[in-house]
């Protein structure tokens, strides 16, 4: 019923730690539900295009089970907030 402390799991095998189910994050993409079928097979596209909604992605602790995975992918207003929106800091370690 509540966002979690995000080490309470163990990680992933890429060492990254309850990437679905805890807050939907927001990624850098704006959305366009035609994007992806229109980027001729590129690895990890970015939408530059300003398009007045952006990309969250991973589903949060209260919504259902189909979007509790990193691939799903929905939108919102850019500026819109709540406790179930948010994103990660990320260090990268070599």
């Amino acid at each position: 019923g509540h966002v979690l402390n995000v080490k309470i799991n163990e990680p992933n095998p890429y060492d990254l730690y309850n990437m679905a189910g805890n807050v939907w994050g927001w990624v850098e993409d704006w959305y366009s539900s035609e994007y992806y079928n229109n980027s001729n097979n590129s690895v990890d596209p970015v939408n530059d295009e300003a398009t007045g909604f952006k990309v969250r992605r991973g589903g949060s602790w209260n919504y259902h089970l189909a979007s509790l995975k990193s691939s799903a992918r929905a939108e919102d207003e850019q500026f819109k907030g709540n406790d179930h929106f948010g994103f990660r800091i990320a260090k990268w370690n070599e």
